[in-house]
């Protein structure tokens, strides 16, 4: 299913701040919701042969670890779901009918979004095959590991925050700010050499 932002034009979900910044040459502003759709769009075939994608939940800690990311800007890279319960609770139940162990985290690339009539406008759904996917213990460890601050309750957007904290307990997956920054990766190569 190709993608595009005329789907979810006017959809309250993705009216945040996203924009592109012509003298840094980065996009500046993100959210849950718009780093979804963003990843949605560069792993889409109208996306050309270039193959992108924003940083998964771990390619992000590993950038973080090696000092590659500034202070002073937040960054997103995926979802936690805890509960079906607040906050979130319908975005919550619509993961939580996958099956998956409780909590697990999923990043953008397994992640996906699709118009709907719901208050926002849009539904966040699994991709057919995620891939990155961290659940049940192995999210417990992951997230004590990383020091990660939680909430432990309902779906939370998971990233670093402008102080560098990594945080897997934003509550408003809709709201961004001219300070976020949208990172991507871009490689080549064979999947063995890659990983």
């Amino acid at each position: 299913m190709q993608t595009s932002l005329r789907d979810f034009q006017n959809t309250q979900g993705l009216s945040g701040h996203f924009k592109y910044n012509e003298k840094t040459g980065l996009i500046e502003g993100s959210s849950t919701n718009l780093g979804i759709l963003a990843n949605q769009i560069l792993q889409s075939p109208l996306a050309g042969k270039d193959k992108r994608w924003l940083p998964t939940i771990r390619e992000g800690i590993t950038l973080d670890n090696a000092k590659r990311l500034y202070r002073g800007v937040y960054r997103d890279w995926g979802i936690a779901v805890y509960f079906d319960e607040r906050p979130n609770s319908e975005v919550a139940q619509s993961l939580i009918q996958r099956g998956y162990s409780l909590p697990f985290l999923a990043s953008f690339k397994d992640l996906r979004l699709n118009p709907a009539k719901n208050a926002q406008g849009l539904e966040i759904v699994f991709v057919d095959e995620p891939t990155e996917l961290i659940q049940g213990e192995e999210a417990q460890r992951f997230l004590k590991e990383n020091n990660f601050y939680t909430n432990n309750s309902g779906a939370c957007g998971v990233g670093r925050d402008d102080d560098a904290n990594l945080v897997a307990s934003w509550i408003n997956l809709a709201v961004s700010d001219g300070y976020g920054q949208v990172d991507f990766v871009c490689a080549e190569g064979t999947h063995a050499n890659l990983q």
